[in-house]
Formats: structure tokens, sequence, C-alpha cells
């Protein structure tokens, strides 16, 4: 009875403490990318978000009359969006500082990425055109697919 017990116990640990996102329901995450410039003229702000139905790319200025914040949508493809789930580590992210460098310091850009599932949330900003080891691979396809929006 003991036994049976403790197996129980450990499986519903494994369940609860899995973290990559593929065994879980990617009906309910919600990925972010963009990237900013203090010291900018036009266009100096981006973002993109993806879901399992839906991208939404928006792009704005800190002039929001001449530059006023434009939104587009589209579909993400089914392998794309694996490719990102693959590259999301739940463990990793946990374990990363909020923010890395001196993001646009000296107007050099800031850039970040951003995952949200279920009561998860974590934001990391960096600096325009870095990458963090441990989440190299997800911050090397949402950057991908902000420049494919940005075109």
């Amino acid at each position: 009875m003991i036994r049976k017990f403790y197996i129980l116990i450990t499986f519903t640990y494994i369940s609860f403490t899995c973290d990559t996102v593929n065994t879980l329901d990617d009906n309910q995450i919600v990925l972010k990318s963009g990237t900013s410039f203090g010291m900018c003229g036009g266009y100096c702000k981006n973002e993109i978000q993806l879901t399992k139905k839906e991208v939404i790319y928006k792009k704005s200025g800190w002039d929001t009359i001449n530059y006023p914040s434009k939104t587009f949508r589209g579909m993400i493809s089914r392998i794309e969006w694996d490719s990102l789930l693959d590259a999301v580590n739940i463990a990793a992210l946990r374990k990363l500082d909020d923010v890395y460098g001196c993001p646009d310091c000296a107007d050099g850009g800031a850039e970040w990425i951003e995952v949200d599932y279920y009561n998860f949330h974590k934001k990391v900003t960096f600096e325009y055109g870095d990458t963090i080891k441990p989440v190299e691979s997800l911050i090397l396809q949402m950057r991908n697919l902000r420049r494919k929006y940005e075109r």
C-alpha cells in the first residue's frame, strides 16, 4: 500500500513539473517578441505575438501622429508553431534574469522575448541583436518571424 502511494506521488510530481511545452496544452501558450529604439524617428517599436491560431504583428513610433500604430494579422504554419514550441524551455526561462546587458544604451536598441503559459509569465530583455544561450533558438526563430512581418 505504501509503495503504491509513493508511486502515485512520484507520478504526480513528474506530471506537474514537466517543463517541455509540447507535452502540455499548446492552446494556452502565448509567445511574444519585440524590439525598440529610444532615439529613433519613424517606426521604432515592433512586436510580434504568436498563438497556435494567430500571428499579430504591431509596429509603432514615438511620434504617434506621423507614425501611427499599425497592426497586421496572419497565420502561423503548424511546422513553424511546433518548431517554436520545441524551442521553449520553461525550466531555462525560470532561471533567466529579466534584463541582460544594457538594452538601448547609446541607442543600441533593445530586444525581448516573452512567454505566457497558464500562471507562468517571463519577459527577458536584452541588447538588440544579442542572444541568450539557454533560449537562443527561441530568440532566433522569433526574430525571423518578426522580420518576415516587417516586410
